[in-house]
């Protein structure tokens, strides 16, 4: 049996092959290609029996190791880092730990889980979604902290500032004196525009506009990034809701 330690990299991995009995049969790099992969293939065909760790369970590399039906096993760089005997990271030494790892059976060695297309489509989307949801975290944020800098009425018009509706009203009216500047009956041609779902909180809002506010003296910065945030949040809300 032979065993080979992939120190997982972007652009390229630092390997160890081990033999039965421990000995380093070899230590090289590949790049992150296809002809980095050949490469690999290369070292390993002649070899009968040989099992793989590396630190992550995902991206191509993984992928293609899979489709090759390689034996392969996991150990996360977390795992990794608090079984490293120093705690500076070296590439080199972390792929001989991670094929040493491997070739004592250690219990941080997980076997992967090959998993169907359907089960990998399905977690893929999840993943997609989670990060859509913090992206719109992060801008909307961004966008609260704009707003209260110079327009803070326009926080307090909609239930949330990342709907649709409150992203149309900024971009129609991004500022103070652009809201302040619309008539009841604009207002109302606007949200009906806009579907609006309570008809009932038109007045309210009207009033809100018409409230005289402290104004500041300088926004056009503010009023330029917010007309930034706009499209890339109207962009996450579609993803996020998938609409």
């Amino acid at each position: 049996m032979h065993y080979l330690g992939i120190d997982w990299a972007t652009d390229k991995h630092d390997l160890c092959l081990l033999a039965d009995d421990g000995r380093i049969l070899s230590q090289f790099v590949v790049t992150h290609d296809l002809a980095g992969f050949a490469t690999l293939q290369d070292h390993l065909k002649t070899l009968p029996d040989v099992r793989i760790n590396i630190e992550r369970s995902d991206g191509l590399l993984v992928d293609w190791l899979v489709q090759q039906g390689y034996n392969l096993y996991i150990t996360p760089p977390h795992i990794l880092a608090h079984r490293r005997p120093t705690r500076v990271k070296d590439d080199k030494g972390d792929a001989y730990l991670l094929a040493y790892l491997l070739r004592l059976d250690d219990r941080d060695c997980r076997p992967y889980s090959i998993q169907s297309h359907t089960v990998v489509h399905l977690r893929q989307l999840v993943r997609a979604y989670d990060h859509a949801l913090k992206e719109q975290r992060r801008l909307s944020n961004q966008l609260v902290y704009s707003l209260r800098q110079y327009y803070p009425v326009a926080l307090n018009l909609f239930t949330r500032i990342y709907n649709l509706i409150a992203l149309t009203f900024l971009e129609r009216y991004p500022t103070p004196q652009a809201a302040q500047a619309l008539n009841r009956e604009e207002l109302e041609q606007f949200l009906r525009g806009q579907r609006y779902a309570y008809p009932q909180r038109i007045d309210t809002i009207y009033r809100q506009l018409q409230t005289p506010m402290p104004l500041a003296s300088v926004q056009d910065g503010h009023v330029e990034y917010v007309k930034l945030l706009i499209p890339l949040l109207r962009m996450v809300f579609h993803l996020a809701t998938g609409h």
